[in-house]
Formats: C-alpha cells, sequence, structure tokens
C-alpha cells in the first residue's frame, strides 16, 4: 500500500492517506478525468495529474508509465456499467426489455459519459486507435448487455427470434437511443433533459414495433 499526502487540489490536508493499489489507480484516474475534461488531453500533464490526485510523480509513473496510458484508462468504461436490475422469473418479458433498454440508454447519456466521448473524438487524430477502441467498446459492453436479456428471456421460453440475439439487440438499442448521443454531444450538460421517462417510451415503441420478431403477442 502507498502512503500519499493531501495535495492542493481540492484534498483534505492533513495525515497521510494510506491507500492499495486498487485505490491509488482509482484516484488517479478520477482526477485524470477531470483535468481532461477541464483542460483537454494537450494540456493535461503527468504533473497536473499528480497534484490534483494529491501523490508524488514518482507514484504516479509506478501506476501508469505514460499520460496515454491514463487517458486509455479513462475513457474506457467497460468496468464501470452498472449491473443490470434482477428480474423475477415471471416478469413480463416486455418490461424486462424496456427496463434493459432504459437503463443502458440512461447509462449512456449522462453528461459524464457524453463528456467522455466528445473527449474521444477530440483526440481521434493523435490517438486513433484509442478513440476507435472507446467507441467499439462502448458499443460491444453495452449491446452484450441487452444479448444477455434476450438470451435470458429466449431460454425462458418467453420470446422466440428469427435473427441473432445481435443483431435484435443493436436494432432495439438503436432504436430507444435514435439520435440521442449526437444531439447531446455538444451540450453534454443538457442530456438530463432526456428523463427515463422519455427513454421508457422510446423503448416501449421500439419493443412494440418489433413485436413480431420477438415472438410477442401484439398489445
Amino acid at each position: 500500500m502507498e502512503s500519499i499526502k493531501a495535495g492542493s487540489e481540492g484534498l483534505r490536508v492533513g495525515r497521510p492517506l494510506v491507500l492499495t493499489p486498487e485505490e491509488r489507480r482509482g484516484r488517479i484516474l478520477e482526477s485524470a478525468e477531470k483535468l481532461f475534461v477541464e483542460s483537454g488531453y494537450v494540456d493535461t500533464t503527468m504533473v497536473r495529474i499528480a497534484a490534483r490526485a494529491g501523490m508524488s510523480k514518482r507514484t504516479l509513473y509506478e501506476t501508469f508509465p505514460d499520460k496515454r496510458e491514463i487517458f486509455t484508462a479513462v475513457v474506457n468504461f467497460q468496468n464501470s456499467v452498472p449491473p443490470l436490475p434482477p428480474v423475477a422469473n415471471d416478469d413480463d418479458p416486455r418490461r424486462v426489455l424496456r427496463d434493459t433498454l432504459v437503463h443502458i440508454a440512461h447509462f449512456l447519456l449522462e453528461p459524464r459519459r457524453i463528456a467522455l466521448a466528445r473527449l474521444a473524438i477530440a483526440e481521434a487524430r493523435s490517438l486513433p486507435d484509442v478513440t476507435q477502441n472507446f467507441f467499439e467498446n462502448a458499443y460491444d459492453v453495452l449491446t452484450r448487455l441487452v444479448v444477455e436479456r434476450l438470451e435470458l428471456l429466449i431460454g425462458r421460453g418467453q420470446i422466440t427470434i428469427v435473427d441473432t440475439p445481435q443483431s435484435v439487440a443493436e436494432l432495439l438499442l438503436g432504436a430507444t437511443l435514435g439520435d440521442s448521443l449526437l444531439r447531446y454531444l455538444g451540450f453534454p450538460d443538457r442530456a438530463t433533459e432526456l428523463q427515463k421517462e422519455e427513454l421508457s417510451r422510446r423503448a416501449t415503441a421500439a419493443i412494440t414495433m418489433m413485436a413480431a420478431g420477438l415472438g410477442l403477442p401484439s398489445s
């Protein structure tokens, strides 16, 4: 474990903090994310990240070899997606799918997530592989969650599909999101205007339109 002292960028001054490697990594990523969003990639330096995290440059470099690695970790949100809400065996499959789509769309459209998308796009020329991985990762992680729900419902005999779960997941999620990500890309703070009620309406409409392909009775 590492002892660090609170720095001058908002951390409480007092006794050295003893952090586990996981806690230290989390502090670095949290501090770096704020700096990247505030100042951009170029103007965010390892020195500034260390200061914001309240640790020495040596400690920072022991955790991450360079700024690129930190940036890559910041925009990779694979492990930050909240788990899907639990479902009971007798839950209505329409409700299960609706809640799943709303859960994922709400996560993706949080201002923080949109800010990270803007950040990845801004560095597309200097870090093309990182930007590509960001969007591919986001797409794969989120659609995989819908696939998991579809496969669960198929296994229960509650729905049947003639296409692949991946294709159906893409269609459902795309219809729920619509142009929301593009609409709010330049104004991440306004994404909160798209409340869960609106996302629920979109998800319900998408499921209704695809009811026949899901083996659901028309409502």
